[in-house]
């Protein structure tokens, strides 16, 4: 073993505490980066939902505007959940995505089959009730 104590200048001292005030400041800087991302990230979808929630209430309120009218339109009042699933395909399929003639079809046929099962749904529970 050594006997004797190591000494370290006191510019090598400086030179590590620089050193260590710096990777400090990286490190503080990417966390505070990923926060900002990942809460950037939760807003963006929070708005997003907000919008396609807010386009389905306003659906389901014209629809069933028209149909307490004295307009000769046929019907039935459907449940919100039913536009509130269909406006989140819609988002989900359409929206911020790049539609082409060969990718609409597939799209309007998978958004057809959900509303289908929803339609199908809503008839059985009418008839349940």
């Amino acid at each position: 073993m050594l006997d004797s104590p190591i000494t370290v200048s006191p510019q090598t001292l400086a030179l590590i505490g620089a050193l260590s005030a710096i990777v400090g400041a990286v490190v503080s800087s990417l966390f505070n980066l990923l926060t900002t991302i990942v809460t950037k990230h939760y807003e963006d979808r929070r708005h997003y939902r907000e919008i396609v929630i807010k386009a389905a209430i306003e659906n389901w309120k014209y629809r069933n505007d028209i149909l307490q009218s004295d307009k000769p339109i046929r019907g039935n009042i459907l449940p919100l959940d039913t536009y509130l699933i269909h406006m989140m395909k819609f988002a989900e399929l359409f929206v911020g995505k790049k539609l082409t003639p060969e990718n609409i079809e597939k799209r309007l046929a998978e958004l057809d089959a959900l509303n289908s099962k929803v339609m199908a749904r809503n008839e059985k529970q009418m008839h349940q009730k």
